[in-house]
């Protein structure tokens, strides 16, 4: 393993197994949140526990932003006691799935400016896969940079995959939610036609997995999906899921691409159908 020192800068659903995998890899990880709750978590676990991000990056060869949104980015990284007030040269992946255009437009200016690396990242997997490192990554950038920093991906993921240059991971991950998407409306709309004959939803789910409507929608309903009628704050995967679908629909009109299916699941309540 490489001897780096790696920032870690948002502690949700996902950051905090993802930083425990770090640690558990031998990475000396400094982290920080906005919220106090993680941090002292993650300091039992042997994390650095920082009072910025600025400070996260002073300690730091590479730092990680896992927050929620372009925004939130912009925040972190460029916003009062950011990453670049304390960062030294190097390399910031941003695995958040934000805008393609976010990572087009920074990376060149970063690199010219200030030394400093710029890698998307985003993943797919949800909380399990990310508690158990085994999530699903998609790296945009420099393609020697990306591997002189794979170490760091492999700690967290088991499918890493370089997509090509800046902006090219959130588009392959963005192409990837608006597929599930989809396919999410149409087992919605059956998983209610069975369940109206009466039908268990159990028995319909086993039917899905081994039969030609086998996806991975249906392989974790019980993980992903159940829970939704239940978890409907901002950082739900239902609003985390639409935020991507409003993401990929305004890079679409971009690239003068037609999206009506996208489009027509981007204004659905994907789970107002399902009965649990």
């Amino acid at each position: 393993m490489i001897e780096l020192n790696v920032g870690f800068i948002g502690l949700g659903k996902m950051g905090q197994g993802m930083v425990n995998n770090l640690l558990k890899a031998g990475f000396y990880t400094s982290v920080y949140d906005i919220r106090k709750e993680p941090l002292g978590k993650m300091k039992t676990l042997g994390a650095n526990v920082s009072g910025s991000s600025k400070e996260v990056a002073l300690n730091s060869d590479v730092v990680i932003s896992m927050v929620r949104d372009n925004a939130q980015t912009e925040q972190v990284l460029f916003g009062d006691k950011g990453v670049l007030e304390g960062m030294k040269k190097g390399c910031i992946i941003i695995m958040s799935t934000i805008s393609p255009d976010f990572s087009k437009k920074h990376a060149p200016k970063l690199e010219k400016e200030a030394g400093v690396h710029l890698l998307d990242a985003p993943v797919s997997g949800g909380p399990m896969a990310a508690d158990a490192g085994a999530l699903s990554i998609m790296v945009g950038g420099e393609e020697g940079v990306f591997k002189q920093y794979l170490p760091i991906f492999k700690a967290m993921g088991k499918n890493i995959f370089y997509c090509g240059a800046s902006g090219a991971g959130l588009v392959a991950k963005l192409t990837n939610n608006l597929i599930y998407a989809a396919t999410m409306a149409g087992l919605s709309e059956a998983v209610a036609l069975g369940l109206k004959e009466g039908i268990d939803l159990s028995v319909l789910l086993g039917i899905y997995k081994v039969s030609s409507a086998g996806c991975w929608a249906a392989e974790h309903y019980w993980d992903y999906v159940t829970p939704q009628r239940k978890d409907t704050g901002p950082d739900s995967n239902m609003e985390v899921l639409y935020k991507d679908l409003r993401l990929a629909l305004e890079f679409a009109k971009e690239k003068g691409v037609s999206m009506p299916i996208t489009r027509f699941c981007s204004q659905l309540d994907l789970y107002d159908r399902v009965k649990s």
